[in-house]
């Protein structure tokens, strides 16, 4: 079953989003290329969600033309659907690749799929993953963010959090040790999270925010907050000051792609902020 890559833009002046599918298994780093060179202006935008959904996001005005190419827009006939809220951008299929969101910031973010969605500058996850894919590892980006944003809330955030710790203490016969365990040695944290610790997932909102740190070239931290159903904020309205924890950083990515690979050099940060920098340059 092939995985379709959404993309969605928030409408402005609404936390209203207008979603829909944006690719069919396509390679990450192209379509996170197209989107933040091709598609940087809301006219750009206006233009490419004129089309309705598409199964490949290509060159602007390039959709009529009679024969496929790599740099061709490719409407599928349908139009794009609009929701309430960015939680229901993937309502559309139960099998999404990384998907992508127009902000009215005018910054596209990537949204990693799965139990939390985890929603970060495109621009940056660009570069990451492109320096990854030099080293054969990108396909170890996405699962590392996850593992990266487990550790981060079984770890750091119950350290500091004394409400999270009496959930927590509720997994009957359950040591915070032995949790940490039972999770993190799966492939699928996440999931295992989700499916087996049901309480401390749904203790908080299914989306979360990756941020990058001041160098740009790797995450810093997460942003996380507490399920509220009731009054819920779209991401857009999130900010340092709803974070419940706010100065404790997480281990960069580095250090989860690297336990996978000892010998990757340690310069990786030096040289995905070069990358950063020229990709800076290319947008301006």
């Amino acid at each position: 079953m092939s995985n379709k890559n959404l993309i969605a833009r928030r409408l402005p002046g609404t936390a209203q989003v207008q979603y829909g599918q944006g690719g069919s298994d396509e390679p990450f780093e192209r379509m996170c290329w197209n989107l933040i060179t091709l598609y940087k202006t809301p006219k750009d935008v206006d233009y490419l969600f004129s089309l309705g959904q598409v199964s490949h996001v290509g060159i602007p005005n390039q959709h009529n033309i009679k024969f496929e190419s790599n740099n061709q827009n490719r409407p599928i006939g349908k139009a794009h659907l609009i929701a309430a809220s960015e939680r229901s951008i993937f309502d559309l299929t139960k099998t999404a690749g990384p998907s992508f969101i127009y902000e009215n910031n005018g910054e596209w973010y990537c949204i990693i799929p799965g139990p939390f969605k985890i929603k970060i500058k495109a621009a940056f996850m660009h570069e990451l993953y492109a320096y990854w894919d030099t080293r054969l590892m990108a396909d170890d980006v996405f699962p590392s963010i996850n593992r990266m944003l487990i550790s981060y809330i079984l770890e750091q955030y119950y350290a500091s959090n004394t409400e999270f710790q009496k959930v927590v203490e509720k997994v009957k016969v359950k040591r915070i040790e032995d949790i940490r365990e039972d999770i993190l040695n799966d492939e699928n944290p996440e999931i295992v999270l989700y499916e087996k610790f049901p309480n401390i997932f749904n203790y908080f909102d299914d989306w979360v925010l990756a941020m990058p740190n001041e160098e740009g070239d790797d995450i810093s931290h997460f942003i996380l907050r507490k399920r509220d159903e009731e009054n819920r904020k779209e991401t857009y309205e999130w900010d340092e000051g709803y974070s419940d924890i706010l100065d404790i950083k997480s281990e960069g990515i580095s250090f989860y792609l690297q336990s996978r690979d000892p010998l990757i050099n340690l310069a990786i940060k030096a040289q995905c902020l070069a990358a950063q920098r020229k990709t800076e340059q290319r947008l301006r």
